[in-house]
């Protein structure tokens, strides 16, 4: 059985091939503007345990995007499979490096996210429509986007 720990490992190597699949260095941002964004919160739900060996996929969009924070939802699968295994939430907060005090997110990186994330350019239903990560699949009740959960790049969008 996977460690419970290294299942935020994986949604944290999402999250960032989330970010290279728009094209967003936050890294490189962070270095240039002394702002990067900190996890303040992480919710695990398990579900079933991932065994030695088995290939997942994560699913990971941004639900919310508030002043200064980004909330993800996340689900973790088995491989071209429809069980989800884990489900999660993580929130950043955009952060001055120096002070450690919350600062506003840009309209660059709302744009951004807002490329794939179709519910924050229209009005938002009781399905939104999540956004390509790496690559999209359907999965139970609509299409979830998958990005690996390894340090390899993201798959062609």
């Amino acid at each position: 059985v996977v460690f419970n720990a290294h299942y935020l490992t994986y949604v944290d190597t999402s999250i960032t091939e989330y970010f290279g699949a728009l094209g967003y260095d936050q890294y490189a941002d962070a270095r240039k503007t002394g702002i990067d964004f900190h996890v303040v919160k992480s919710l695990i739900e398990y579900r079933a345990p991932v065994l030695f060996d088995q290939k997942i996929e994560v699913g990971v969009r941004v639900t919310r995007i508030g002043n200064s924070s980004l909330v993800f939802e996340l689900a973790i699968f088995l491989e071209a499979a429809t069980d989800v295994f884990v489900t999660g939430e993580i929130v950043w907060v955009y952060t001055d490096q120096k002070t450690h005090r919350p600062v506003m997110i840009p309209d660059s990186i709302r744009e951004l996210i807002a490329t794939r994330e179709r519910h924050f350019t229209r009005r938002r239903t009781s399905s939104p429509v999540p956004a390509a990560c790496c690559s999209a699949s359907r999965r139970g009740r609509g299409e979830v986007m998958l990005c690996s959960a390894s340090v390899l790049p993201c798959p062609r969008i």
